[in-house]
Formats: structure tokens, C-alpha cells, sequence
């Protein structure tokens, strides 16, 4: 995947827009479901399987429930 980088402007809101270009090329379509999180002063974004998480969670669920 190539490299993208743009500059952003933080709104009166705090909010942000996730550019054209970065939704393209991570196949983002609107009311995808999106992990954010911080790492050493950089936001990190990443596209979320909402099937798997749900996976990981039964099977943590179904761990605690047999002991």
C-alpha cells in the first residue's frame, strides 16, 4: 500500500474528516466501525471487524463461564 499523508484541521467540534483518499484505500464506507487509539503522541485509526471482535468476545465468555 502507498504511502498517504495530509494535513488536517482539528474543527471548532474537536472533530476531524477522514480524507476521500484514506477511506478508498482502506475500503471504509459510511457506518464502518473504527479503533482508535494512542500510541507515543500519534492517533492511530484501523478498521474493525465487528464479527470477529464478537467472535474473541463469546469465546473469552465461554472460558470465564467454564471455570
Amino acid at each position: 500500500m502507498k504511502k498517504l499523508e495530509f494535513l488536517t484541521r482539528l474543527s471548532s467540534k474537536s472533530q476531524i474528516v477522514l480524507r476521500k483518499e484514506f477511506r478508498v484505500a482502506m475500503g471504509i464506507q459510511p457506518g464502518a466501525v473504527l479503533r482508535e487509539r494512542l500510541e507515543n503522541r500519534r492517533v492511530i485509526i484501523e478498521t474493525l471487524d465487528v464479527k470477529e471482535e464478537i467472535k474473541k468476545i463469546e469465546k473469552i465468555a465461554d472460558m470465564v463461564s467454564k471455570k
